[in-house]
């Protein structure tokens, strides 16, 4: 089939928050679930361990602190994997992702172009942002831009306390990288939607070590007898230009 060929060609690299005291628990079960499923698997902690491994970058822990961390870690990503991928995502370690829903809805898009897509909030910058915790993605673009226009502009000029994706929307409505609408034709949502959820949902959100290896079971390992699925389009068109 064409359309899953094209899907499969799409590349991403994840990078996943997570902390040292949660490497054997959430951040394994992301290891062993949908993290395989990443063209690149990177964990981003609090402190490096190089037997997980994962990325030290020696910031504070704390929901409020993360702001240093969130550039910090596209920095890394930008120097070191940005030829490893065409999307860059960014997710928690109680978050389950369906890679094959986000690859499928990516090939709406050009990676050569400034994207910025997951589960928009209307407060906060101007624009809104996109939650981190139940994943986002960025183009190779708009990470590209991100670190060759204003990364130390933003992290010197916008908050150092406060939510980490909240500081980081800002920073890219600054860089003229707006969120666009990712729900479907038939408006499900795709990113931690549980109300008018999208028959290719991709993420979930605020899940125990246990729902985490049941979504895997549930989605990998479990068939009904008899029941085909069949592949539907639901993505839209992309109507809106980015800045290029």
């Amino acid at each position: 089939n064409d359309k899953v060929r094209k899907v499969q060609k799409v590349r991403v690299v994840c990078w996943i928050n997570t902390c040292n005291a949660n490497l054997e628990t959430k951040a394994k079960a992301i290891k062993e679930t949908w993290g395989k499923r990443c063209d690149v698997l990177l964990f981003v902690a609090d402190q490096t361990n190089n037997s997980f491994p994962t990325i030290g970058f020696n910031t504070t822990e704390g929901k409020l602190r993360m702001v240093p961390r969130i550039f910090k870690a596209f920095d890394y990503v930008y120097r070191h994997n940005l030829d490893d991928g065409d999307w860059f995502l960014r997710s928690d370690d109680d978050a389950y992702v369906i890679m094959e829903n986000l690859r499928y809805m990516l090939t709406s898009y050009n990676a050569a172009e400034k994207w910025y897509l997951g589960g928009a909030y209307d407060f906060g910058p101007k624009q809104g942002f996109n939650s981190g915790g139940a994943s986002f993605v960025l183009s190779k673009a708009a990470l590209s831009a991100l670190y060759m226009r204003a990364a130390g502009e933003c992290t010197n000029e916008y908050k150092t306390v406060g939510r980490d994706d909240i500081e980081l929307g800002r920073c890219l409505y600054h860089l003229g990288v707006n969120i666009s609408d990712t729900r479907d034709i038939l408006n499900g949502i795709k990113f931690q939607g549980m109300d008018s959820i999208s028959e290719y949902t991709i993420s979930f959100h605020h899940l125990t070590i246990d729902e985490l290896y049941t979504f895997e079971m549930l989605l990998y390992q479990i068939r009904p007898y008899g029941v085909v699925n069949k592949l539907h389009d639901l993505n839209k068109s992309n109507k809106m230009t980015p800045v290029s």
